[in-house]
């Protein structure tokens, strides 16, 4: 379908995996930790600014965001 629809994603991205990036935003504070975060694999769902504005507007160290994780194997969404 995508290549049906004129898209190259192979000559785009430089190389044949077919793999789209999941768009991410992330609010860092300037203490360098992570205040707010959205991920989602539908492109078309972003962080609503409200919420953005409100991590911005939490008293420094504060975060709504449990601790980081460390990277682990992604399963693909279905």
């Amino acid at each position: 379908m995508i290549s049906a629809a004129g898209w190259d994603i192979p000559n785009y991205q430089g190389n044949t995996s077919w793999m789209l990036p999941i768009p991410a935003t992330f609010v860092v504070g300037q203490d360098e930790r992570v205040k707010a975060r959205f991920v989602d694999p539908d492109y078309r769902k972003r962080m609503a600014v409200e919420n953005m504005v409100a991590a911005l507007r939490r008293p420094h160290g504060a975060s709504s965001e449990p601790p980081m994780r460390p990277p682990g194997p992604v399963t693909p969404h279905r």
